[in-house]
């Protein structure tokens, strides 16, 4: 047993000195360390952006209407509370739409941007709310009673921050959209990616599974297959290389299994590639995303096993014509045929065997009526023991062949 242990370790040292190898594994990685840093955590929605008000310039027309205004309001206490450089601007910008004279939008859209960081600035003051302004706000949200009810000063800054949001939605609710109440935040190591997303953490969850399920089935079991082949092509070839051959042949050992130790050597390296990758991916997922999923984990022997299937192609043409180029090129031509073979058969069931399912079994006094997803009624014919439509009009048995393709057949 130790001689064909001898042939497996020598067999993953040929895979070990192949230079496509440690390429692999150089980019396998690149690819862990750059997504290792990517993260998230998740706040309290409170920051308002550009699609949170339905339109800011009838906001910032309310707000600066109320300069002169005497009654407390919360569209009054939102202008007390901005500085009064941009108060005097915002008292003399022209609004497109809405002055008639607005003739220079660029003046406009500074003073917007300007407006919309500073009632994002308003929401973390614990000043912002009081009893006068939010008086006759109606308070319908459970969210927003129950921090009222906390105090301001018994609230974090996000709660206050939030609260102060609650605020803002209930005061204007036809121009400012109800949030959620948790926002996701990515990150890059500690660098914030992109604004935070309305979102919880669990929807964020279930799409990382999603991506994750999508790259293991396409990046790493399509292209990871033909990578491994790659570098596993040269292993049975070599082995007929005339010092090689001599020196196995030397031993007291059968052919069928040396080429099976050969075999085997090859797919104990694969899994060890594979190991190395599936599982950073299954640490950095879980770490960093709080997705612990086993069903990654078990890819391993399943892309092994799919990876078994191609490596015994390969393996048969390299003991025939005993060239790597020659088993790495006739193996992708398997994988294009298998390929193909199971894109038809994804297309028959969708286009064709599907459509003649049967999805509605009705009775008619003594007669079992049955109808296909097309529309088709059937009745079961005892003389010719199968199903025999019935009802079916001269228009239905011309476009049948049609139905036939339609990937959603359109109701009446």
């Amino acid at each position: 047993m130790s001689k064909y242990l001898a042939i497996i370790k020598d067999s993953l040292r040929e895979a070990l000195a192949s230079r496509v190898l440690w390429v692999v594994l150089v980019l396998i990685t690149i690819l862990l360390l750059l997504l290792a840093p990517a993260s998230y955590h998740e706040d309290l929605t409170w920051r308002m952006r550009d699609n949170d008000v339905q339109e800011w310039p009838d906001l910032m027309v309310i707000v600066r209407d109320e300069a002169d205004a005497t009654e407390p309001s919360p569209a009054r206490r939102i202008w007390s509370l901005l500085p009064e450089k941009h108060q005097s601007e915002l008292a003399s910008v022209k609004i497109p739409g809405v002055d008639q004279d607005a003739q220079n939008p660029f003046e406009f859209f500074r003073v917007f941007g300007k407006f919309k960081g500073e009632v994002n600035k308003l929401l973390e003051r614990r000043d912002f709310f009081d009893d006068e302004s939010f008086n006759d706000v109606k308070m319908l949200s459970k969210e927003l009673r129950n921090l009222r009810n906390e105090g301001v000063d018994e609230l974090s800054d996000q709660e206050v921050a939030r609260f102060n949001r609650l605020l803002m939605e209930a005061s204007f609710p036809e121009k400012i959209r109800a949030s959620s109440s948790t926002s996701i935040q990515f990150l890059y190591g500690w660098a914030k990616v992109f604004e935070p997303f309305p979102l919880r953490g669990s929807n964020v969850r279930e799409t990382v599974q999603a991506v994750a399920a999508w790259v293991m089935k396409w990046f790493v079991g399509a292209i990871g297959i033909m990578i491994a082949i790659l570098v596993t092509a040269p292993i049975i070839p070599q082995m007929f290389d005339p010092g090689s051959l001599h020196l196995l042949l030397s031993k007291p050992i059968s052919r069928w299994l040396l080429f099976l130790a050969k075999f085997v050597g090859g797919c104990a390296f694969i899994m060890i590639g594979a190991t190395y990758l599936i599982g950073g991916l299954w640490l950095i997922l879980g770490t960093r995303f709080g997705v612990w999923d086993v069903n990654i984990l078990l890819s391993i022997p399943i892309y092994l096993f799919v990876f078994a299937i191609y490596y015994s192609v390969s393996s048969l043409i390299g003991i025939v014509w005993r060239s790597p180029i020659v088993c790495v090129a006739l193996t992708v031509v398997f994988w294009l045929i298998c390929f193909g073979v199971g894109f038809a058969k994804i297309g028959f069931e969708t286009r064709v065997w599907n459509k003649t399912q049967l999805i509605n079994v009705i009775e008619a006094g003594d007669t079992l009526l049955v109808g296909n997803e097309m529309g088709i009624v059937q009745e079961w014919d005892d003389e010719s023991s199968e199903w025999k439509p019935v009802f079916v009009s001269q228009d239905q048995k011309e476009v049948r062949p049609v139905m036939m393709f339609m990937t959603s057949i359109p109701s009446a």
